[in-house]
């Protein structure tokens, strides 16, 4: 996420708050970007951030289910 939001940074473009990361408004991102090259390696970002998200995601759940499998847990 810092390195998605350094390109924009050092292209002078403001991206203050979470609006960048949204994948609603990417295009609109991608296309303040007007070198090919930088524009690829962002594209390449997104999509990291993209399956990271996800990875993130089923780790939390993996470890959800096992702190619910410990002796004295109680289930919410």
């Amino acid at each position: 996420m810092n390195r998605i939001k350094a390109i924009f940074r050092s292209r002078a473009i403001a991206c203050a708050g979470r609006d960048v990361y949204c994948t609603r408004n990417r295009e609109q991102w991608l296309g303040k970007l007007t070198a090919p090259g930088v524009r690829a390696r962002t594209e390449f970002l997104y999509k990291e951030l993209d399956h990271l998200r996800l990875l993130r995601r089923d780790a939390k759940n993996a470890m959800l289910r096992e702190s619910w499998a410990a002796p004295g847990f109680q289930n919410p």
